[in-house]
């Protein structure tokens, strides 16, 4: 088993479906699905559920991604994979340990979607849990790239990107100039444990906007 794909579920059962269906259509080589569901009774947080799931898969290799996040990229993990290789051997002084969702001034990772080796994650400690850099928490997964930073190793981004869908909330992420994955906004943040939607408006979204996005977003996919 070459590859792990892990994503963590709240009230997103839709969103879910689609990200299993696009790894199927894309995936080139071996892999395992292993999806916690947060909308059970067995809720342990989306940051634990990551760290758990790490920890149980059986891949060399971890994609995680978002669960409002589907694959648009044809054999994306052979791609990867070989593109996370080929680079190790070209600067081996400068290794190569995660690739991460390409962000902004104050928060430079979005780990909606990331890639890494399981066993770097495990034998340096890494976590999913939000820490603190000089005094700035940080939310779910960008302890992971401070840290890899620190150790000594280079941290490469997907590229944030534009959507192409119409009418959407949500953007692409590139991997060498193609689309690799598009991640919806928002999906699992309107919702309390019990699944009762507790929002009408995020930021500047109402849930009227955000749902009319979704329905555009499975119109086109």
């Amino acid at each position: 088993m070459k590859t792990s794909i892990l994503a963590v579920n709240f009230y997103g059962d839709k969103f879910r479906d689609l990200l299993m269906q696009t790894v199927g259509t894309h995936a080139a080589g071996e892999y395992e699905i292993l999806i916690h569901d947060n909308s059970s009774p067995d809720n342990m947080g989306h940051a634990k559920a990551l760290d758990r799931l790490v920890s149980d898969a059986i891949g060399k290799y971890i994609f995680v991604f978002d669960i409002d996040s589907h694959i648009l990229l044809p054999k994306f993990d052979e791609k990867i994979i070989n593109y996370y290789e080929s680079e190790n051997q070209r600067d081996p002084d400068g290794k190569l340990k995660m690739i991460v969702g390409e962000g902004g001034q104050l928060k430079p990772a979005r780990p909606c979607c990331m890639f890494f080796e399981r066993d770097f994650f495990i034998d340096n400690k890494l976590s999913f849990q939000s820490r603190e850099f000089d005094g700035v928490k940080f939310d779910v997964g960008v302890h992971c790239y401070f840290k890899t930073l620190s150790l000594g190793y280079r941290v490469n981004f997907f590229k944030y990107e534009r959507t192409q869908y119409e009418g959407v909330r949500g953007n692409e992420y590139l991997f060498e100039g193609q689309r690799f994955c598009y991640h919806h906004w928002y999906a699992t943040r309107w919702f309390n444990n019990k699944g009762k939607r507790v929002h009408d408006k995020i930021d500047s979204l109402t849930f009227e906007e955000w749902q009319k996005s979704t329905d555009n977003l499975f119109k086109q996919v």
